[in-house]
């Protein structure tokens, strides 16, 4: 689990991270599409090509050896960035059931579920038919301050047809 960033590296609000390129950098031999070798700088962290270096300026003429321009780079970066944003997804999950699950089993919760079994009598407002033992929200946008109207009385079969990936 990625935690933290090295520094350079920030994460906006929607979960995108950039790298300001601060970091360590490198002069790499980089081979263009026509077959000509450039000189370039490349960013260590993210593997970005930051620019071309003009073969004769003294940093490059500086060097013994020049290593190639290296791809891998990018790809543990594009990796790591993968792995932040499912962590990040995965916390932000995680918080949402625990904060539904107190919920679900708070007085309020209670009190509101009697409120709307009660409405429907013994009657399910899926099928018509059978005894409702469950109470379905239509919506999650008012959780917590949800309308009596945005939860229905359902048995445990309409309430399945409702959420089939889950075992109620």
């Amino acid at each position: 689990m990625i935690d933290e960033f090295p520094s350079g590296v920030s994460i906006n609000e929607y979960g995108f991270v950039s790298c300001d390129h601060s970091a360590e950098t490198a002069i790499r031999r980089m081979i263009q599409r026509n077959n000509i070798a450039i000189v370039v700088r490349q960013c260590l962290t993210c593997g970005s090509n930051l620019g071309a270096i003009a073969k004769g300026s003294p940093e490059v003429l500086r060097l013994a050896t020049i290593d190639p321009f290296d791809e891998t780079i990018s790809d543990d970066w594009r990796m790591q960035c993968q792995l932040y944003r499912e962590t990040k997804q995965q916390r932000e999950q995680e918080i949402r059931h625990k904060a539904y699950s107190d919920y679900i089993n708070s007085p309020a919760w209670l009190r509101k579920r009697a409120m709307v079994l009660d409405r429907a009598g013994d009657v399910c407002e899926g099928c018509g038919v059978n005894r409702p033992v469950h109470v379905h929200h239509l919506t999650y946008a008012h959780l917590g301050d949800e309308l009596l109207w945005e939860l229905k009385a359902v048995c445990r079969r309409c309430h399945q047809k409702c959420h089939p990936d889950k075992d109620l």
